[in-house]
């Protein structure tokens, strides 16, 4: 089973550098408080090591996968993800059994034509422990293994 990574970008884009955006670009963190799902890969980790100063990620658990896509989910036109829109488009027949497979490894967004590849979250209530000019655990940067659940339930 391939680790099943969340992303979530916490600082802005005010003075990054053209490679450290380009990253963010193709890992589609355009804004603060946007989160996508990534499989592990040798390549994807020198993309999170080359942009850990903007975000933060770690293992994401199935729970935590399914209450992000149940509620943060979107399709075409901004309107929120269904059991029906995800049986009409794709092999899958609920929220929840697509939210399974995403947190396995086996299935992604893409996999759902329409839908949208990021999540948008608000800030996290109580803040994201730290300030977001350190690494993870005096701040909010870089990686954070389990703990990221937490912050991404605190984020809905």
């Amino acid at each position: 089973m391939t680790n099943v990574f969340a992303v979530v970008r916490v600082r802005g884009g005010m003075e990054t550098r053209g490679k450290v955006e380009g990253t963010l670009r193709q890992l589609h963190l355009r804004r603060k408080q946007e989160c996508v799902f990534v499989k592990e890969s040798g390549a994807l980790k020198g993309m999170l090591l080359l942009a850990k100063d903007f975000i933060t990620w770690g293992e994401i658990n199935s729970q935590t996968c399914e209450q992000l896509i149940a509620q943060r989910a979107k399709v075409a036109g901004d309107k929120p993800l269904t059991d029906e829109y995800v049986s009409k488009n794709s092999s899958f027949k609920s929220v929840k059994e697509f939210a399974q497979a995403v947190a396995e490894g086996k299935g992604a967004f893409k996999d759902v034509k329409g839908l949208k590849p990021l999540l948008r979250l608000a800030p996290p209530r109580q803040g994201f422990g730290g300030s977001i000019k350190r690494a993870f655990p005096e701040g909010a940067l870089g990686y954070r293994g389990d703990n990221i659940n937490e912050l991404l339930q605190r984020m809905l």
